[in-house]
């Protein structure tokens, strides 16, 4: 039997469920790239209710690679899938590596990472899976000074079981 410590607390694995982190890519500077492959480093959930410095929760699994320019005109692809204890959570925290990234045009671009945790609301239920899209955008910033490109999360939004339907904050 698995046993979690989280917060001070012991939770057996039956007060756990599914979360699946998908990823898509918003069209923007992604047609410049005839390959960009990403891994996740890191994926958090944040607990709802919590100060959103604290209840951090790193989301266990193997994170898959994924080339952002085959998620794009609304194809996904799972990053990474992992157990979750149950409860409502308001926000992700992903943190990928590049992994490999050419031109068309050829050559190494320079892509920097803009990650910061996206407000999400979600419910893990036992037993049950939530989807976590995350919809990340590729910038062409080479017109200024040192930059090449960027990748941010544009947005998230929760699918499938997790799906909650108050706003967020309530």
């Amino acid at each position: 039997m698995l046993i979690h410590a989280t917060a001070g607390y012991a939770v057996e694995d039956k007060d756990t469920g599914t979360v699946e982190v998908r990823l898509t890519d918003h069209r923007e500077a992604i047609e410049d790239f005839s390959v960009l492959k990403v891994r996740a480093l890191r994926v958090r959930l944040h607990r709802e209710w919590v100060s959103k410095d604290q209840a951090w929760i790193t989301l266990p699994g193997q994170s898959r690679t994924v080339d952002l320019r085959r998620v794009t005109g609304g194809r996904s692809m799972t990053l990474l899938q992992g157990q979750a204890l149950t409860g409502d959570y308001d926000g992700v925290d992903l943190k990928v590596e590049v992994l490999n990234a050419r031109l068309h045009r050829g050559g190494q671009p320079k892509v920097a990472l803009e990650m910061t945790p996206v407000a999400v609301q979600f419910q893990v239920q036992e037993g049950k899976k939530a989807v976590l899209t995350l919809d990340l955008i590729v910038l062409d910033l080479s017109d200024h000074p040192s930059k090449g490109y960027v990748i941010r999360v544009r947005r998230a939004r929760a699918d499938g079981a997790g799906r909650r339907f108050r706003g967020f904050g309530r």
